[in-house]
């Protein structure tokens, strides 16, 4: 009997031995499993990450190269219009100077070919007027393009009644095509800038704007997505069919079959569900890593909840005149700026630094020399709010002074790149701008952090 019961406790050893190491196993692949899921998210990021900074590449190759042809194509324009001048003015000249010729070639011929009066006579007086007569038609004929002969001023009249519009001067073409060119090229530049500051927004806020006392409700109908609407379609396909319209004609509650089953599935999850095994707890976090929303999901769903026509790309493009105003500010101790495009608490925190380097009498340089590009870190939430953290850097000029213009800290000549981050708070409603119109919800410095800084010059 001994002998029996040390042979059925080897067995039952053995096979717990059996089972733990396959769950071991079972463990292990599920652990590879999870560890390839993320390795797969990640890599699909970067690739998204690469293909986004791809398409900004691609959209400022392409708003270069417009405005190179809109710069050629007005070089072009300029070189026609000065040659189409040059003919114009060719054209209005040379019947004026051969009429003119012609004019003082006849009198010449004719004063040539008739013979000479005495000096002092009186028909050399005739002549002397009658060539000042005809020298005076000559020069109308040059100037105003009349038709030849020495008797007419009346045709002269005519011809000048005629040309009234005269063209305008070589002068006055070139200005306005200057103008025209300096316009297109303005248009073009600020057509790639952006127009809205991301923590400014479009517009000022309206100072004297009145709510409306109701309390009325306005009812939504909020927008399917491509995938609900196919949903909604199948499904109303499949109801359509005649089995499935049977099927749903079958009372199956009071069927012994599914209500026993009911019974058994609902037992074996709550057994699921209280189990306080080990394997079952990985099993049950693996499942819910996979099925639930992450925070940077949920945290960008809010924010194009707030505002539907959010774009990540103009965001962080229009926030790099913004980092350069806030930085600045910063430096040079304008409480003003900083109230305005701060939350109350970074408002509270870089006031009390300011203050207290003034009480010290320290002015710290405000020179900016050059702004990276802003890049996006991470979205998550902060007090049940969403939160855009993002990244870059300057070139400052590492130099402190006292009161009396004395370097303190640093040098008036160094130069340091300093790295940021800054998180990006949103505003739950928007508001009224100064302009009349609705406005989305504008953003706020949360937290400013310098992570670091080193020597360039």
């Amino acid at each position: 009997m001994s002998r029996l019961r040390q042979a059925a406790q080897a067995a039952r050893s053995a096979f717990r031995a059996q089972q733990q190491t396959r769950s071991y196993s079972l463990l292990d692949k599920l652990s590879k499993q999870a560890k390839d899921a993320v390795n797969k998210t990640k890599e699909a990021a970067e690739e998204l990450q690469k293909e986004q900074l791809q398409q900004l590449k691609n959209q400022a190759a392409a708003a270069t190269s417009s405005l190179g042809e809109r710069v050629q194509q007005a070089a072009s324009n300029a070189q026609q219009l000065a040659k189409d001048t040059v003919d114009e003015l060719k054209k209005q000249n040379s019947p004026g100077g051969a009429a003119g010729s012609t004019a003082g070639g006849g009198s010449a011929g004719s004063a040539e070919g008739q013979p000479q009066p005495p000096p002092g006579s009186a028909e050399q007086q005739q002549q002397q007027q009658q060539q000042q007569q005809r020298d005076g038609a000559g020069e109308q004929q040059g100037g105003g393009g009349a038709a030849p002969g020495g008797d007419g001023q009346q045709p002269g009249a005519e011809a000048g009644t005629k040309q009234k519009a005269a063209p305008p001067s070589v002068a006055q073409r070139l200005k306005s095509f200057a103008s025209a060119a300096a316009q297109e090229i303005i248009r073009t530049v600020q057509s790639e800038q952006t127009v809205a500051s991301a923590l400014r927004g479009s517009s000022a806020k309206a100072s004297n704007v009145q709510t409306a006392s109701t309390d009325a409700l306005a009812v939504s109908k909020q927008q399917q997505s491509a995938w609900q609407r196919q949903y909604e379609e199948m499904r109303g396909k499949l109801g359509s069919h005649p089995f499935f319209a049977r099927m749903r004609g079958l009372n199956l509650g009071d069927n012994p079959v599914f209500s026993k089953g009911r019974e058994v599935g609902e037992s074996i999850r709550e057994r699921w569900e209280t189990s306080d095994s080990t394997f079952v707890h990985r099993i049950q976090d693996a499942v819910d890593s996979l099925q639930t929303e992450s925070e940077q999901a949920r945290a960008l769903r809010e924010i194009r909840a707030r505002d539907p026509s959010f774009d990540m790309v103009d965001f962080l493009r229009s926030l790099r005149d913004d980092v350069q105003v806030v930085i600045k500010a910063y430096l040079e101790s304008n409480e003003d700026i900083i109230r305005e495009h701060c939350s109350p608490e970074m408002i509270e925190r870089l006031t009390g630094i300011m203050r207290a380097q003034k009480q010290q009498g320290l002015v710290p340089d405000p020179t900016l020399l050059d702004t990276s590009e802003v890049e996006l870190v991470d979205l998550k939430f902060l007090d049940e709010e969403p939160i855009v953290v993002v990244q870059f850097t300057c070139q400052q000029i590492n130099c402190t002074r006292d009161s009396f213009g004395n370097v303190v800290d640093g040098q008036a000549d160094e130069v340091h790149r300093v790295y940021y981050y800054w998180a990006l708070q949103q505003e739950k409603e928007g508001y009224v701008g100064a302009d009349g119109a609705y406005h989305p919800p504008r953003w706020q410095l949360r937290e400013m952090l310098i992570r670091g800084m080193h020597h360039l010059l």
